[in-house]
């Protein structure tokens, strides 16, 4: 069997390659490289021109895309080729995630990652990083697609959704065969679980998706103003200058609407409600962060300068436990909200309007 067989990703995929080794597939995607066992595969098939299907014996499937057509056709007769006789029907359980620097199994979700040590896991989550050893580990397990549960000898749970299911999978499998023996295991896991800074981290939730989005419309907004100064005049280009006040103030306010409305749909499903405490800065004084113990036995924050009260009851998203509301009555939310979208509506209709004036 050779290793000289290389598929490498192209378009969304670059970046991404896949090697046959001996005795099993390794498929590079960014910093995570996932060793797939040939005896976990059930068969290999080629899709469209370029899309390499990888079915295992247990149904999952990795897809990987070719940098051409020749070439994924022969990486596919390859593979198929060096398939075993005897699979094992385990699949996804034999499939492993590692870190492309350290070596570690790695995991990734939407807004943190895991790290399977020699004796710990290690969850990044933000600003927050957070070690548990393994003898404090109950069983970690899979939930819907992509959620992972970490749960703890005593019963609190680590869940961080938005990993792919596959990959989740096989995670979960990894640190299920690392955890010592049930005699060895700390009945009070979340007492010896730490969570300290983590360098460099960036506040959960953060991602440049927003920022670029943002940014396409400038650019496409700043386009239109140049195009108006070049076939209206300049009369046309400085109009849509001062028009660009109401509408991207029309648009913040939309966007800020639609998540505001977005959280409340998902604390709605999946909030939790706590009694939040004030917290003291270090002179003793007090502070506009009421602090509150979610499922996982970290401590978060929800801030607020609107309450003076000493406890505050708080929601917070099951899933992502840095998202805090407070609750109020069906009444006053349903008017803010309402509120705050005919502001975002006029706007952008005194902006229409304005356009409208300018070329007619």
């Amino acid at each position: 069997m050779s290793s000289s067989h290389v598929l490498i990703g192209r378009g969304a995929d670059r970046g991404t390659s896949a090697t046959l080794e001996s005795g099993r597939l390794r498929i590079l995607r960014g910093p995570e490289v996932t060793l797939i066992p040939l005896a976990a595969v059930r068969e290999v098939r080629a899709w469209g021109e370029s899309l390499v299907e990888i079915l295992l014996t247990d149904g999952a499937v990795h897809q990987v895309s070719g940098s051409n057509p020749t070439a994924t056709a022969a990486f596919t007769a390859a593979l198929n080729r060096a398939l075993p006789q005897e699979r094992d029907p385990a699949g996804s359980a034999l499939v492993t995630i590692e870190s492309g620097s350290g070596g570690e199994p790695l995991w990734r979700g939407d807004d943190a990652q895991v790290s399977l040590g020699t004796d710990r896991l290690r969850v990044v989550r933000g600003i927050r990083s957070t070690d548990i050893p393994l003898v404090a580990v109950r069983e970690a397990r899979v939930e819907g697609r992509g959620l992972l549960q970490v749960v703890l000898t005593d019963g609190a749970t680590h869940q961080l959704p938005g990993g792919r299911p596959d990959a989740t999978a096989a995670f979960a499998a990894t640190v299920n065969a690392a955890l010592p023996p049930e005699r060895e295991r700390h009945p009070g896991g979340s007492e010896l679980a730490t969570t300290v800074p983590a360098p460099g981290g960036k506040p959960p939730g953060t991602s440049r998706r927003p920022l670029v989005g943002s940014g396409a419309v400038v650019l496409a907004y700043l386009c239109w103003t140049i195009w108006a100064g070049v076939t209206h005049g300049s009369f046309a280009a400085v109009s849509v200058t001062i028009i660009a006040v109401p509408f991207f103030l029309g648009l913040a306010v939309l966007a800020a609407t639609g998540f505001g409305l977005s959280v409340r749909a998902a604390m709605s499903r999946r909030g939790i409600t706590v009694l939040a405490v004030r917290a003291s800065d270090e002179q003793g004084h007090s502070s506009p962060r009421f602090e509150f113990t979610a499922m996982d036995g970290v401590t978060y924050a929800h801030h607020t300068r609107r309450h003076a009260t000493p406890t505050l009851h708080v929601v917070h998203d099951s899933l992502r436990p840095y998202r805090t509301i407070v609750p109020g009555s069906p009444v006053t939310v349903v008017l803010k909200y309402t509120v705050t979208l005919a502001c975002a509506c006029a706007l952008l209709a005194l902006s229409a309007y304005m356009t409208y004036e300018v070329f007619a």
